[in-house]
C-alpha cells in the first residue's frame, strides 16, 4: 500500500529538494541510520556532532524515532508532501524513487540523510484528503506519516525538474567519466563562478548561464544537481562543450526563500561584479537567464535593478528558454534539449 509522508523543508527549503532531486533531513546525526532502530541511532550518533550531544534525552529520542521512519519505514513508491514556509498553501508532491542512503559529503549542506525523489508538481492544501489539516509546520516534527493512500494528482510546476527517466539516460549515455567542475572561490559565503565541462577538463565552446544565487559549493552537490544535468543536455544538443554559471547574487544559500533575510550589502561579495564582467569578455557563446521564479518576499525592485546591472556587466542582452507563468525566465532545472531561445523581456 502506498503511504503519504510529510517532510518539513523550512531548512534547507524546497528549492534545494527540487534542484537535487532529493528529500533530505538533518537531525544532527552524522552516521548512517540504515537498518537501525531509534536506540541504535542514538547509540551511533553520540560524540559525532556537538549539536546532537547537547540535546536533551527527550529531543534525542524524538529525532532518532523520526530518522528511523525516514530511513526504514518510507518505501520506494511512497509519496512525499512538503511545502515552502513562505507559501504554506501550496504543497509540493513527489514520489520516492529508491532506498535510504547516508552521504558523508552531503549534497544538500548539513542534510546527509537522503531519499531520491521524482518531483511531480503541486496541489493546493485544500485539495488534500483532510484539507491539509495534518500538514502543518510543528517545531520538532520533520517526518510524519500522513495517510496510507496516495496524494491527489499534482499540477506540473512551471520550472519542474526533467523526468527521472530522462535524467538517468542523460547521465549514462555514451559517458566514460562524469562532468568536471571548477569553482571560485572554493570556500566562504560567496561563489562567483562555476565551470562545468561536459567533455573532460578543457572547454572550447562554453555556454554562459545566469542563475539567482549559489545553493552549494562542493563537487557532490554539483554532480547531483538537476540543473547541471539539464543545462548540459540542452547545451550538448547545440554543440556546446561546457557551461559557465554566474549569479545575480553571489551569496550562498541553499534555501532561496531565505535570500530576503540577507542584508543588501551581503548579497554580493566584493569580486562578484568583476567576475561577471570578466566572463562577459571571455565568452563568445550565448548568455541564458535560468534563475526561475523570484523567491517569495524578495524585493522586486532590488531584483530588477540587479538584472539591469548584470546585463551591463556582461555587455550583451540576456536570452531565456521561455517564461514561467509569473513572467520570470524558466529555471535551468526544467530545460529540455528541444527548448528554443528567446530574448529575455
Amino acid at each position: 500500500m502506498t503511504s503519504t509522508w510529510y517532510i518539513a523543508s523550512q531548512n534547507p527549503g524546497t528549492s534545494s529538494f527540487l534542484d537535487s532531486g532529493l528529500v533530505a533531513v538533518n537531525f544532527w546525526v552524522r552516521s548512517s541510520a540504515d537498518g537501525l532502530d531509534a536506540d541504535g541511532i542514538k547509540a551511533a550518533a553520540g560524540g559525532l556532532h556537538p549539536e546532537w550531544d547537547v540535546k536533551t534525552p527527550g529531543i534525542r529520542t524524538n529525532f532518532a524515532r523520526q530518522l528511523e521512519l525516514f530511513a526504514s519505514e518510507i518505501e520506494s513508491g511512497d509519496v512525499i508532501v512538503t511545502f515552502d514556509a513562505a507559501a504554506r498553501d501550496v504543497m509540493l508532491i513527489g514520489k520516492v524513487r529508491d532506498a535510504y542512503r547516508y552521504e558523508a559529503t552531503a549534497t544538500i549542506p548539513d542534510h546527509p540523510h537522503v531519499r531520491s525523489v521524482e518531483w511531480l508538481g503541486t496541489v493546493d492544501r485544500a485539495e488534500l484528503p483532510d484539507a491539509g489539516a495534518s500538514v502543518k509546520f510543528v517545531r520538532g516534527v520533520t517526518v510524519r506519516r500522513l495517510w496510507d493512500a496516495p496524494a491527489p494528482t499534482a499540477r506540473v510546476l512551471d520550472d519542474a525538474p526533467i523526468l527521472s527517466a530522462e535524467l538517468s539516460s542523460s547521465r549514462s549515455a555514451g559517458r566514460t567519466a562524469p562532468d568536471s567542475f571548477a569553482w571560485e572561490p572554493s570556500t566562504g559565503r560567496h561563489r562567483y563562478v562555476l565551470r562545468q565541462s561536459f567533455r573532460g577538463e578543457t572547454s572550447e565552446r562554453p555556454l554562459v548561464v545566469v542563475m539567482l544565487n549559489p545553493a552549494a559549493n562542493h563537487l557532490q552537490g554539483f554532480r547531483r544537481s538537476t540543473t547541471c544535468h539539464s543545462v548540459r543536455r540542452w547545451g550538448e544538443a547545440r554543440a556546446y562543450d561546457s557551461a559557465v554559471y554566474v549569479n545575480l547574487f553571489s551569496h550562498i544559500e541553499p534555501n532561496s526563500t531565505f535570500l530576503r533575510r540577507v542584508p543588501v550589502h551581503e548579497l554580493n561579495g566584493p569580486d562578484a561584479d568583476a567576475m561577471i564582467e570578466r566572463i562577459g569578455r571571455e565568452a563568445d557563446g550565448v548568455v541564458v537567464a535560468g534563475w526561475g521564479n523570484l523567491p517569495p518576499g524578495f524585493a522586486r525592485g532590488r531584483y530588477d535593478t540587479r538584472v539591469a546591472e548584470v546585463q551591463g556587466l556582461l555587455s550583451r542582452p540576456l536570452m531565456c528558454l521561455g517564461l514561467t507563468q509569473s513572467g520570470y525566465p524558466r529555471h535551468g532545472r526544467g530545460w529540455s534539449p528541444t527548448d528554443q531561445l528567446q530574448p529575455l523581456p
